[in-house]
C-alpha cells in the first residue's frame, strides 16, 4: 500500500492534507503561522535564513526579540501540522544551523507548481488544447 501524497494548496485557502486529515488556513487562529508554512512551501527548493523569514513575517513591525518570536511560531507550526498524522518522527518544517526549510523529503503535489507545469505545457501547445486548458482551471477551482 502507497503512503498518501501531501496534498498542498496554495490557491485560495491554503491547506495541506496527508490522507483524510488537513489543516486549513480558515480554520486558523494565527495568519502568521500560514504565512510562515506558505513562505516555506514557496521557497521548498532552499533554505532560507532566520533573518530572512523575520523580515517577511514582521515587516513592518517592531519586535522586543524577534528571533525568539519566530522560535514560538515555528513551534507552533509544526505542532498544527503535526494533526496531519504523518509517520512518527516526520517534521514537514526543518530548522538547522539558522535556517529553516520545508523537509522535501515528504512526496507532495502542490497546486501552484501543478499549474506552472501545466501552464508550459499550455503555452507550447498552438492553438491550445481545450483539455490543457480544462485541467488548469481544475487545478484553480480544486
Amino acid at each position: 500500500m502507497h503512503e498518501p501524497v501531501l496534498k498542498i494548496r496554495l490557491f485560495g485557502e491554503i491547506s495541506v492534507s496527508y490522507g483524510d486529515r488537513t489543516c486549513a488556513s480558515s480554520g486558523s487562529r494565527s495568519k502568521k503561522i500560514w504565512t510562515l508554512i506558505a513562505y516555506l512551501i514557496s521557497n521548498r527548493n532552499r533554505t532560507v535564513t532566520q533573518n530572512d523569514l523575520i523580515d517577511v513575517l514582521w515587516e513592518n513591525e517592531d519586535s522586543a526579540n524577534p528571533a525568539n518570536t519566530l522560535k514560538t511560531l515555528l513551534h507552533r507550526a509544526r505542532a498544527m501540522l503535526e494533526d496531519l498524522g504523518l509517520p512518527e518522527g516526520v517534521n514537514l518544517i526543518r530548522n538547522t544551523g539558522g535556517t529553516c526549510g520545508w523537509n522535501n523529503d515528504i512526496p507532495c503535489m502542490i497546486d501552484a507548481e501543478e499549474f506552472d507545469r501545466l501552464f508550459s505545457g499550455l503555452s507550447r501547445e498552438s492553438p491550445p488544447d481545450e483539455e490543457l486548458c480544462d485541467k488548469l482551471v481544475a487545478v484553480i477551482a480544486d
